[in-house]
């Protein structure tokens, strides 16, 4: 039993800690934005009927997330996500591009609605933290709403 045990707890410290280490480099690093990124940006404002903010479009990938996780291949719905928080806007909207993620994902593959539902549940409730501050993908961070 306390081998079992020890096993078990070496495991999940191994896990946290690999979680840390790459939580910390993706926090400390920004993927480039590419000129098709920043055409996909204008042409999902365009879509949205929504002004041009005056901060450029820019992107994280998953903020805090793997952008691939277990098969499932989320970086280019992230990207999306991020355009959605570039442009801000209403509460409401706000709530519409997080859905939005989560139906995307859901997508994915065979835990792609598991994994769906944490995101959205992580985005919606914990995503306004200091780590968008930081990373500079919090709703409205084109128009540096706070």
């Amino acid at each position: 039993m306390n081998q079992t045990y020890r096993t078990i707890t070496i495991t999940l410290g191994t896990v946290f800690i690999s979680y840390w280490v790459l939580f910390t480099i993706d926090v400390f690093t920004r993927p480039p934005v590419t000129p098709e990124d920043t055409m996909r940006a204008l042409a999902y404002a365009e879509m949205r009927g929504k002004p041009l903010p005056p901060i450029p479009f820019h992107h994280d990938g998953c903020t805090a997330f793997p952008d691939r996780l277990l098969g499932h291949d989320l970086y280019e719905i992230c990207i999306t996500h991020d355009m959605g928080n570039w442009l801000g806007g209403t509460a409401a909207e706000r709530t519409q591009v997080n859905r939005e993620l989560r139906e995307q994902v859901a997508t994915t593959g065979p835990l792609g609605p598991a994994l769906g539902f944490i995101m959205h549940y992580s985005v919606e409730y914990l995503g306004d933290n200091w780590v968008s501050h930081y990373r500079g993908t919090n709703w409205g961070y084109g128009w540096n709403q706070p």
